[in-house]
């Protein structure tokens, strides 16, 4: 009876395991599947027409893989605008638009981008105060989110006095994950001050009590967004996404991404 009793237990053992393991190798397969849907999605490029007119374009069966030049990275920059001086705030400072769309990350090391800002953008910034506007609709992590090891870099490449004349970062239309991602790590990843001098600005009409609307220009596609957001509010909390407006755009962009992720990690 014993014995019995031990194989019967063997047995179960044995099929339980049998059936963790057949369990665990869909989950796999599904992920397999699903990240390869994710590829097809998205095919280069997959982001603003802007962006895409711009970017380098890979050759017919080549890697996605394209390095550039230090020239050809700081002409990228320039050309798709993504660090722009242009305007002021209700208060008479100067303003920095920061595009994070237009943030080409898979094309840019991040000694590029420190250099170019410290050569174009900090100088005319570091003698009187000033705020940033960053807007935040539509960045794809793929496409725009350069890392957390960059983005620190960045930080750290910030001269103390420009650090100390910024105001304030009003952060346009962030979604429900961005907000999560800097509630989990902006204090680790900002230190110094730049955490608490954030601003979320969930809507433009928002963004006019605290910038000159008609000093600072806005991209299109956010404003699309904005209007996205007053008809179909879940969308901000991340429980809708902005699909079908993009399908329909298709036929005349074929450039642009078939879902916007607006996330950030």
């Amino acid at each position: 009876m014993e014995d019995a009793f031990a194989y019967s237990c063997l047995i179960r053992h044995v099929l339980s395991l049998s059936l963790s393991l057949t369990i665990i190798t869909c989950l796999a397969l599904v992920v397999s599947c699903m990240n390869s849907a994710s590829r097809s999605l998205h095919p280069f490029p997959h982001y603003h027409r802007r962006t895409a007119a711009l970017s380098p374009k890979p050759a017919e069966g080549a890697k996605m893989c394209v390095v550039l030049s230090r020239a050809e990275q700081e002409q990228l920059i320039e050309k798709l605008q993504v660090f722009k001086i242009k305007g002021r705030d209700k208060r008479g400072r100067k303003v920095l638009r920061i595009v994070g769309k237009f943030f080409p990350a898979r094309f840019l090391s991040t000694e590029v981008v420190n250099e170019y800002l410290e050569e174009k953008i900090y100088p005319r910034l570091s003698r009187k105060r000033f705020s940033v506007v960053y807007v935040h609709s539509e960045v794809q992590r793929s496409d725009n989110f350069p890392g957390f090891l960059a983005l620190r870099s960045m930080y750290d490449s910030i001269p103390a006095q420009v650090m100390d004349n910024l105001e304030t970062v009003h952060f346009v239309q962030p979604g429900l994950q961005a907000r999560l991602f800097f509630a989990t790590f902006g204090r680790l990843l900002f230190t110094g001050g730049l955490y608490g001098k954030l601003n979320y600005v969930s809507r433009l009409d928002l963004l006019w009590d605290h910038v000159r609307r008609s000093e600072i220009e806005i991209p299109e596609f956010a404003q699309e967004h904005d209007e996205d957001l007053e008809y179909r509010p879940m969308m901000d909390y991340g429980l809708e996404s902005d699909h079908a407006r993009v399908h329909g755009a298709l036929a005349t962009d074929a450039s642009v991404s078939i879902y916007s992720m607006r996330c950030i990690s």
